[in-house]
Parts: C-alpha cells; structure tokens; sequence
C-alpha cells in the first residue's frame, strides 16, 4: 500500500512540476523550462497552408493585414484542456473584428497528437466551436519552433513573426499582446 502511495505522489509532483513550467511536451526535457523563444525584427512567420476540422483551406497569406494569434496544443495536454473553454472565449471575442484572426493548430499524428480523424471525432464529440486547423505530421509546429504545449504565436499585420511564447496565459494577457502589435 505504501508502494502505491509513493507512486501517485511521485506522478502528482510531475504533473504539477508540467504546470507550473508553462505547459506539456512530448518533445523534449529541456522544453518545459522554456518561456519565450526571441524572434528577431521583422522576420517573416512560416507561410502555412492547412486545412481546418471541416477541410477548408486557410493560410497565412489570406490574413495578410490583419494581426494573427494562434494557440498551438494537444488534446492529451492538461494545461491545454484547462485553458480550452477561455480560449473559446477569446475567439468570440476576436470573431467580429476586422483586424484580428485567432485560429488553434494542433499536430495531427504527430508528438503525441491523435491522428486527423480520431482529433476531429474527439473534438467535435466535446462540443468545442473554435476554428482548428490541423498541421498533418507537425511540420507546422518545427517552422515555428514549438517546443511544448501550449505555445502562443503572435504574427504583425506584414506577416512578421513577432513572437513565440510557451505556456498557458490569460485571455488579458492575450489580448493585451494582440493589442501592442502595430
């Protein structure tokens, strides 16, 4: 009995240890410890071409004027799913402005992630309504440098990459970034 005790202490302090780094990763160690990756001025953010849950077509070039912010997790993620319904309502929020697009990515079949199917079923079976798209094999993900989940990618109006940050934020937080890109 003592045995069982350790190991569920044991496992309560790793989940712990993953929330209080910023997020979750099945990418590597070192990851959990990392907070903001810097980007240098005026970078051009991955031109990305992905479709959404419903197979509709969405880039990055569309949206060109427009400043863009998208949550990058996964569905095995606690700190993800925590933060699901308030970045639900960041979408509602940002649905009727002209000026800003929040879209969600996750890696289909890759780091973890369900395939494209099983993700949708999931999703859908959840009654989430937030746009998804969905980076088939992650290589979406290595473009931006994600490195645990979940990360917060900002892009400026030009489709410069302002920033990439790892960890769950506030919707005020968010909001606040999107609002100081000019």
């Amino acid at each position: 009995m003592k045995k069982n005790s350790f190991i569920f202490a044991i496992a309560a302090m790793v989940a712990a240890m993953a929330v209080l780094t910023g997020g979750c990763s099945s990418l590597s160690a070192t990851a959990r410890t990392e907070t903001v990756k810097p980007v240098k001025d005026e970078q051009a953010a991955y031109n990305f071409k992905l479709a959404d849950l419903y197979g509709v077509q969405h880039s990055l070039t569309e949206y060109r004027g427009k400043k863009v912010y998208i949550e990058y997790w996964a569905s095995w993620c606690p700190v993800c799913l925590g933060g699901i319904d308030e970045f639900e309502k960041l979408t509602k929020t940002n649905e009727k402005l002209t000026d800003v697009v929040v879209l969600s990515m996750v890696s289909a079949g890759a780091y973890g992630e369900k395939s494209s199917a099983d993700f949708t079923q999931w999703f859908r079976n959840r009654g989430y309504n937030f746009p998804v798209l969905l980076d088939e094999g992650g290589q979406v993900a290595k473009k931006f440098g994600v490195r645990a989940f979940p990360t917060s990618i900002f892009i400026g109006p030009g489709g410069e990459l302002i920033a990439v940050n790892v960890g769950q934020y506030s919707n005020e937080s968010i909001t606040a970034k999107i609002t100081a890109i000019k």
